[in-house]
């Protein structure tokens, strides 16, 4: 059983018969050891260690990437409970069988290099020194803006692009989305988002802002293995975006990001998790 589940939810799961319960956040781990579960698994699918409501405290904490293990253990998670999974794409996430075919059905420019925004990466306040820096970029990209959940946030952003000379579309979280980020060259996003693990999946480079400092290391291990560029100031985010599309490390960066097999992460997960009720 996997939570959360809102309580009262027609498909709320039933704890009194569960032997594990999967939780994403400290509140779902509450509710099964409250409920008796005899077995409880943390899972934090994204690149962050970021826990809510509580310590990470678990019979088995699963963490995407290795430079996450210290972060758990400082979440409240005992070291040996903790098992790296590698990274753990949404189902039916993975590289689209004819990227070409792909893009000439979406209607845009197939010859141009194509780049994901998550828009969560703008500063909602000030706009235009981002636009400026996507507007300055010189392969003329295709953008297509991940607006996700956000309506309000995604009228701005049509009326702002405009004068900005951006041949650009927006999506929304739905069933447009993996479409949009199988064309992708290039996403542009945080390292902690769902945006990152997306990435991953479907092979495209990611591009993430300078990181917080909390984030300094698993940046850099990240950056080591190849899995990201870094643009270490807003005001170069457009030279950084141009060396992320140069050919040679296209090509690196969807060897790096491919070799992961986000796409059978779940399968690792419930291959943990089978180990540890046969314990």
């Amino acid at each position: 059983i996997a939570l959360p589940v809102a309580e009262g939810d027609a498909l709320e799961p039933s704890l009194d018969t569960a032997d594990v319960a999967i939780v994403l956040d400290g509140p779902s781990s509450v509710r099964a050891r409250t409920a008796g579960v005899p077995k409880l698994v943390a899972l934090l699918p994204w690149l962050s260690a970021r826990w809510e409501g509580g310590d990470l405290d678990a019979d088995l904490v699963l963490v995407p990437h290795r430079g996450l293990v210290e972060d758990a253990v400082a979440a409240g998670a005992a070291r040996d409970r903790v098992q790296v999974v590698g990274a753990i794409a949404p189902l039916g996430w993975a590289p689209a069988d004819d990227r070409a075919a792909l893009r000439k059905n979406l209607g845009m420019r197939a010859d141009a290099p194509w780049i994901v925004v998550r828009v969560d990466v703008f500063d909602r306040d000030d706009l235009a020194p981002a636009l400026v820096q996507l507007s300055l970029v010189s392969a003329e990209p295709v953008w297509l803006f991940d607006v996700g959940l956000d309506a309000d946030f995604a009228r701005v952003l049509r009326r702002r692009v405009l004068g900005y000379g951006l041949d650009a579309v927006m999506f929304a979280h739905g069933p447009d989305a993996l479409g949009a980020y199988q064309a992708a060259d290039v996403v542009l996003g945080r390292l902690e988002g769902a945006e990152a693990m997306r990435a991953f999946a479907v092979g495209a480079s990611l591009v993430t802002p300078r990181p917080s400092r909390e984030q300094l290391g698993l940046a850099h291990a990240i950056e080591t293995a190849g899995l990201t560029t870094i643009a270490d100031a807003a005001a170069t985010l457009s030279v950084t975006l141009d060396g992320a599309l140069a050919p040679a490390a296209l090509e690196r960066a969807r060897a790096s990001a491919l070799a992961l097999g986000a796409a059978s992460g779940a399968a690792r997960v419930a291959d943990a998790v089978r180990a540890l009720l046969a314990e």
